[in-house]
C-alpha cells in the first residue's frame, strides 16, 4: 500500500521546498523504495525550484488516465527523475477541467507505481481534492514560520479539521532558535504537535530559490540535516 504524506501551508511558509527536499532525502534513504513528489498547485513554482521546464507536468498525462497508454513508461515521461520522481503542477489554465472525479482516476494510477507519495498542496486547489488528500494520507503535515499570521493560520486550520488531527502535524519551516519559545507560546493551547523545527538557512536556500539547486543537495546544509533527522518517521 502506497504511504501518502501531504505538506500544506495555510500561510505561505516554504511548504514546496520542505516537501521536495523531503522527497528527495526519502529517495535517498531508502534507495530500493519508489518515491514520487506532486504539486497541486493553481499556481506551481516547482520548476522555478528545479531549474527545469515549467511546461512538462502532471496535466499533460490526463488524457491517458483509463486508457491503455497509463503505462509505468508514459507515467514517468510527465515527471522529473531526480532520485525521486518530481511531478510539477499543472498550469491554472487546467486547473478547471480537474474534478475529484478525474484526479481520482489519476491518483490511481500514479499510487499503483510508488511506495511513498509527498503531495505539495497549494491553497487554491479544488476543496474536494485536497480534502480527498487529507483523508487518504497517512501523515498531514502544516508547515509554518515564526510570525504570528502564519501561526495562526496554522491554529485556524487544525480547528477546522477535526477528522484528520489525529495524523497532522507541523514544521517550524526557518526558524531562527530565539522563535522557539514565542511559537510553543503561540500554540500552546493547542493539541497540535511539532514534528520537528528547520533552522534559519539563508545562504543554501539561496542556491535553492534562484539556482534551482535542492538544499538536500548541500552537505553541510542545517536545514537539509535537520529534515533527513525527521524523514525515516514520515
Amino acid at each position: 500500500m502506497t504511504h501518502i504524506i501531504t505538506f500544506h501551508s495555510p500561510k505561505s511558509a516554504g511548504s514546496t521546498v520542505t516537501a521536495l527536499n523531503t522527497a528527495l532525502i526519502l529517495a535517498y534513504q531508502e534507495p530500493f523504495s519508489k518515491t514520487a513528489l506532486i504539486q497541486l498547485a493553481p499556481f506551481g513554482d516547482l520548476p522555478q525550484y528545479l531549474g527545469k521546464d515549467p511546461s512538462k507536468h502532471w496535466g499533460d498525462l490526463l488524457p491517458f488516465v483509463n486508457t491503455p497508454e497509463a503505462t509505468l513508461e508514459n507515467l514517468k515521461k510527465g515527471s522529473f527523475n531526480l532520485g525521486a520522481d518530481v511531478f510539477c503542477s499543472p498550469p491554472l489554465a487546467l486547473w478547471s477541467e480537474i474534478d475529484l472525479t478525474n484526479f481520482k482516476s489519476f491518483w490511481q494510477w500514479i499510487s499503483q507505481h510508488y511506495d511513498k507519495i509527498v503531495v505539495d498542496i497549494s491553497r487554491g486547489i479544488n476543496d474536494e481534492i485536497h480534502q480527498f488528500l487529507m483523508q487518504a494520507a497517512d501523515r498531514n503535515i502544516l508547515v509554518t514560520t515564526v510570525d504570528p499570521v502564519s501561526l495562526n493560520a496554522v491554529k485556524v486550520y487544525w480547528e477546522s479539521n477535526a477528522s484528520t488531527q489525529n495524523k497532522t502535524q507541523f514544521i517550524l519551516n526557518q526558524c531562527p532558535t530565539n522563535g522557539v519559545n514565542f511559537v510553543e507560546r503561540a500554540l500552546k493551547k493547542n493539541a497540535i504537535n511539532r514534528l520537528c523545527i528547520l533552522p534559519f538557512d539563508e545562504k543554501n536556500m539561496w542556491y535553492q530559490l534562484f539556482e534551482g539547486l535542492p538544499v538536500c543537495f548541500k552537505k553541510r546544509s542545517p536545514f537539509a540535516k535537520a529534515l533527513a533527522l525527521i524523514t525515516p518517521k514520515l
